[in-house]
């Protein structure tokens, strides 16, 4: 499992963070302990074409969507990202509403205002962070990090009936 320049992982990898938040890779019968997520972020959705590199920075492969992992992986790749920048801080929850499957939100962000979709399903849609933290996981688009201590007392409502 070197890194011999960017390729596509199969959709079967396993990635889990240790309680230290390091990143781990499984791939068939090997692990790899310590490697780092790169997202190709503004250039492609946020959740799209993610580069794992190993411990020494040498490219590993390509993660084509993190929707494509099993649920606890995805979780801790965004929870990876997340604690690299790689997600965009919600400031403000200006609205959301329900639509069926899905449920949109408004939002102001230190890059400006955005309006996104992601699950009407908590389990699809959110990833818990340490400290009371989340991560919401848009449909086709960034990542939004919700600290609901950090919201106006209307942004946290907003927030804590959305689910």
């Amino acid at each position: 499992m070197t890194g011999t320049g960017a390729r596509w992982l199969p959709r079967t990898i396993v990635l889990r963070a240790a309680p230290d938040g390091a990143l781990a890779l499984q791939w068939d019968d090997a692990v790899l302990e310590g490697v780092r997520l790169v997202p190709a972020f503004p250039l492609t959705g946020a959740g799209e074409s993610i580069e794992v590199r190993g411990p020494d920075g040498a490219a590993v492969g390509m993660i084509a969507a993190l929707g494509d992992l099993d649920p606890d992986s995805r979780r801790a790749a965004e929870g990876a990202l997340a604690a690299d920048g790689a997600v965009l801080d919600v400031l403000e929850i200006r609205s959301t509403r329900g639509r069926g499957r899905t449920r949109e939100w408004s939002v102001a962000t230190p890059a400006g205002p955005f309006t996104f979709e992601t699950s009407a399903r908590e389990m699809e849609a959110l990833t818990r962070l340490p400290r009371e933290r989340f991560v919401l996981a848009s449909l086709g688009g960034p990542l939004f990090r919700v600290d609901p201590a950090r919201l106006d007392r209307e942004s946290r409502g907003r927030f804590s009936s959305a689910f």
